[in-house]
């Protein structure tokens, strides 16, 4: 599997281009954090920026919200490519290290590329880990877990 710079687009909103996010996700997201703009967030995260990685990483979420969360996740990975993300995250803190696992763990069996939801024929034999797909991310979250 790939980990370069995705260039199509998997799914679009009509805000957040090239990630999928999940209607019901969308329409909870101002009771859950209310003061921020999910869709926003995720379109500047897609984008580039480094300040809304950190937000993304921070969010806490469980369960159904937790997967959705966690395929935006790799669909950004996707977009900007692995080594672009490492290089932007190299400063999360332990806690968001923790978030980001969990969520790209959950992500990376429930999302659109390499999921059960995916184009992809998804094998429910192959265990989905971070460290197969995304080797270099692996590597910098246990850094950041051992601190």
């Amino acid at each position: 599997m790939s980990c370069e710079p995705r260039t199509e687009k998997i799914a679009r909103t009509e805000k957040a281009e090239g990630v999928f996010i999940e209607t019901e996700q969308l329409e909870m997201m101002p009771v859950l954090y209310p003061h921020i703009d999910y869709v926003n967030v995720v379109k500047m995260a897609s984008e580039g920026s480094e300040k809304d990685i950190y937000l993304l990483c921070s969010l806490e979420f469980d369960g159904a919200f937790a997967y959705d969360h966690g395929s935006v996740l790799v669909d950004i990975i996707d977009i900007l490519g692995e080594d672009k993300c490492v290089d932007m995250m190299k400063d999360i803190n332990k806690q968001q290290a923790e978030y980001f696992v969990r969520y790209l763990s959950v992500g990376l069996e429930y999302g659109h590329k390499y999921g059960s939801r995916g184009n992809n024929k998804f094998d429910p034999e192959f265990d989905y880990k971070i460290k197969d797909i995304f080797p270099k991310i692996d590597s910098l979250l246990r850094s950041k877990l051992d601190q």
